[in-house]
């Protein structure tokens, strides 16, 4: 079995709450911010990432609702960057919130991709198997539980990717108002 990566982050109004710097977008970059798999021939959509973001949603929401917090609604404007990010991981060979080649960071990706909010978050996995298996790993590490369970967030944007070293990526997108 593979070994999960995780990453993940908590963005506020463009304050850093996760470690992670946000940078400025450089010049050009916007055009890999709304990637599609087509455009990198080594990233493809599995055939069952509708059903499996959706058991994601509902695998967030139960552990949310459990907790007390609103369910979080699906948003195809964050899924739409979710994925496209899954893409670029896979096709520059790299994990994480920032892209070394393009320099986006995950603050770029939302104002990119139209949502309307100035709360948003994101986590990251890859090597996964199943919804089921990755919602616990995020849930078994403090920073992407925090942002998983963050009361201000009100959408979730799930893009699943396959290709590149780890096999399948998995990125969560969160905004909020």
């Amino acid at each position: 079995m593979m070994r999960t990566v995780l990453l993940g982050v908590l963005l506020a109004t463009g304050l850093v709450l996760g470690g992670c710097p946000v940078t400025a977008v450089g010049p050009g970059s916007i055009a890999d911010l709304n990637a599609t798999p087509g455009e990198f021939a080594d990233c493809r959509v599995p055939g069952s990432e509708e059903t499996w973001a959706a058991e994601i949603l509902q695998r967030v929401n139960d552990e949310r609702t459990r907790r007390g917090l609103t369910a979080l609604e699906p948003s195809d404007k964050l899924a739409r960057q979710a994925g496209a990010y899954a893409c670029e991981m896979i096709h520059y060979g790299f994990m994480d919130h920032a892209n070394p080649t393009t320099g986006s960071t995950t603050a770029d990706r939302v104002l990119a991709s139209g949502f309307e909010g100035n709360l948003f978050g994101e986590n990251l996995a890859a090597g996964d198997m199943t919804p089921a298996q990755v919602v616990a790993g995020w849930m078994d590490s403090a920073p992407h539980r925090a942002t998983m369970l963050t009361a201000g967030f009100t959408h979730l944007g799930v893009g699943i990717r396959r290709g590149g070293v780890y096999g399948t990526y998995w990125v969560q997108l969160f905004g909020g108002p």
